[in-house]
């Protein structure tokens, strides 16, 4: 099952910096998957289309260039201006359809990357 636009979706997240690897995100670490509307602009363009690629239960590797995160101006005094981000996300429920607790259906073929910075550069987007 892979999300539509205007799905209420819940994801699990880590954000990194793409320089140097630190983690400035978690919702992990806040105790609650992040609850969202996807494909309306309430996340960042990168969330907006490759979490569309996902299926319910996966996880994946979003290597986001600034064109598709926060771009020129960055966000508030976490994310400065112009940084590539990655982000392990998992999605956890689509409208409120969780997925199933097993790690084989989590992992499928193993973890899904997708890079903007690459689709960008190769003109695919």
């Amino acid at each position: 099952t892979r999300p539509c636009r205007g799905d209420v979706l819940q994801m699990h997240y880590v954000g990194t910096f793409a320089a140097d690897g630190r983690k400035f995100d978690s919702s992990r670490d806040a105790g609650a998957p992040l609850t969202f509307q996807i494909g309306v602009g309430q996340v960042i363009r990168g969330w907006d289309e490759g979490v569309l690629l996902m299926e319910l239960g996966e996880k994946a590797k979003l290597e986001i260039s600034s064109d598709f995160g926060y771009g020129r101006q960055g966000a508030g005094n976490v994310i400065p201006p112009n940084a590539d981000l990655i982000f392990v996300v998992e999605l956890v429920a689509i409208n409120g359809l969780k997925a199933p607790q097993d790690d084989t259906l989590m992992y499928g073929a193993g973890l899904m990357c997708l890079s903007f910075i690459a689709l960008k550069i190769c003109g695919c987007m």
